[in-house]
């Protein structure tokens, strides 16, 4: 790949909990799927080494797993080995609900552009840029292809002398070569998108005397609290990082979030209180577990599955839906009425073509066969849950032999009788795919 270090990181089972809600907008949507892509270039060949992006990238990768994020992740990586870590970021953006960016590095700003630098970057003119560098639009673009929520973490502002050098070679020209990043506006970029800075726009961020750059630091102590909203531990990172350099260093925040809180660590459940020593009657379940409860069903009772009820029902045997989810599985365990074609049965989705039952055995597998077969239009999808969404869109790629690098959508498609895995290469959607995704995309985005 021409880089040091290049590898996958993908994420554990986790927590029952974490399995409902993974990056939770706080009025309870169904599990999320995440990736990240993460970047530390320390061992630069044609300016200044830097000390501390190894050990930021691998400190965040390590977080970001316990996070739940599938993680990609390099470190001291030249051009070309950023750039194929960066397209399968993007493919598995394409297939995941959030996406996270953390680059640890030397980047700079020409004519109000931003670059990512790879280790071995030589810069002389403007001209280079589109040969050695990596413009951060396109890394954008790449993480824009997730569904819900986009995080760009750049601890990326340190002192450059590449950019002086530029600088230098176009005095009497009209470029500019700036200090730091330019500012980006996140009011044209994808909505749901986070973008945060080392230190303020145009300013230089220090590397850090310690084991990880001060805003790394901040990040590694703050993103994992339980239960808060990313732009308030965002505001913490700012305090933090201004605390520990004095005000010498103030991170740089810009989001277009609409109204949906983001909530990247899920809330802790109290301990219980000891136990009396007299026998009383159970108490009914508190307020977190209720909360948890019906998340959980909220995630499973449009699925048109037994085996999601029966997870339902494994978690939470007393919960407050449980009979109604025996209810369920009884009927999706009934046979078909007499008149009815032997179908997969499903509770959502749209309806059949006419004449579609005698075509029933050359469909494409799985519960949503139309994603491969025909245009699908916002309309299709109206009745469809937010999970049915993301089952659909993900099942077009399994179609194809997708490998599947969250956890998630890895377990659910080997558990299946027709996914066959193929690892040799990138798969090739049809036109008809392509356009399907588009469409399955825009409408998840639309949901609350």
């Amino acid at each position: 790949m021409g880089g040091r270090t290049l590898g996958f990181r993908v994420c554990r089972l986790a927590m029952a909990v974490a399995m409902v809600v993974a990056v939770w907008p706080v009025n309870g949507v169904t599990a999320e799927d995440r990736v990240a892509l993460v970047i530390g270039n320390s061992a630069y060949q044609h300016t200044t080494p830097l000390t501390n992006p190894g050990n930021d990238a691998r400190a965040m990768a390590d977080l970001l797993a316990r996070l739940d994020f599938a993680v990609l992740d390099g470190r001291d990586l030249d051009k070309r080995a950023m750039e194929s870590l960066l397209r399968e970021f993007g493919q598995q953006a394409g297939m995941a609900d959030v996406a996270l960016v953390f680059y640890a590095g030397h980047a700079l700003q020409v004519g109000g552009e931003n670059y990512l630098l790879p280790i071995d970057a030589r810069l002389m003119s403007e001209g280079d840029l589109k040969w050695e560098a990596v413009p951060l639009a396109f890394v954008m673009e790449e993480a824009d292809r997730a569904a819900r929520l986009r995080l760009i973490l750049l601890d990326a502002c340190r002192d450059n002398p590449l950019a002086e050098q530029m600088a230098r070679a176009a005095r009497g020209r009209s470029v500019n070569v700036g200090r730091g990043l330019a500012i980006i506006d996140t009011t044209s970029t994808v909505t749901d998108t986070l973008i945060a800075y080392a230190t303020e726009a145009g300013a230089i961020a220090d590397d850090g005397r310690g084991r990880n750059s001060p805003f790394t630091e901040a990040l590694l102590e703050h993103l994992p609290t339980p239960g808060k909203e990313i732009r308030l531990v965002m505001g913490d990172i700012r305090d933090a990082v201004s605390r520990k350099t004095n005000g010498r260093q103030i991170p740089w925040v810009s989001a277009s979030l609409g109204g949906t809180e983001y909530i990247l660590a899920p809330g802790a459940t109290p301990s219980p209180a000891p136990s009396p020593t007299v026998a009383t009657p159970p108490e009914p379940a508190g307020p977190a577990s209720a909360d948890l409860d019906l998340a959980f069903w909220n995630s499973v009772k449009d699925s048109g599955s037994v085996a999601a009820f029966e997870a339902y029902l494994r978690r939470f045997p007393e919960g407050v839906f449980a009979d109604l989810a025996h209810l369920r599985i009884q009927d999706l365990k009934a046979p078909p009425a007499p008149n009815e074609p032997a179908v997969a049965a499903r509770t959502a989705g749209p309806e059949p073509q006419p004449g579609a039952s005698a075509q029933v055995s050359a469909l494409p597998p799985g519960r949503f066969p139309e994603g491969s077969t025909r245009r699908l239009r916002a309309a299709d999808l109206a009745r469809l849950s937010t999970q049915d969404l993301a089952e659909m869109r993900n099942e077009i790629y399994a179609r194809h032999g997708y490998v599947f690098r969250t956890a998630r959508w890895s377990r659910h498609f080997q558990a299946t009788d027709w996914y066959r895995p193929n690892p040799s290469g990138t798969v090739t959607l049809t036109p008809v795919e392509q356009a399907n995704v588009a469409v399955i995309q825009a409408e998840e985005r639309s949901r609350p």
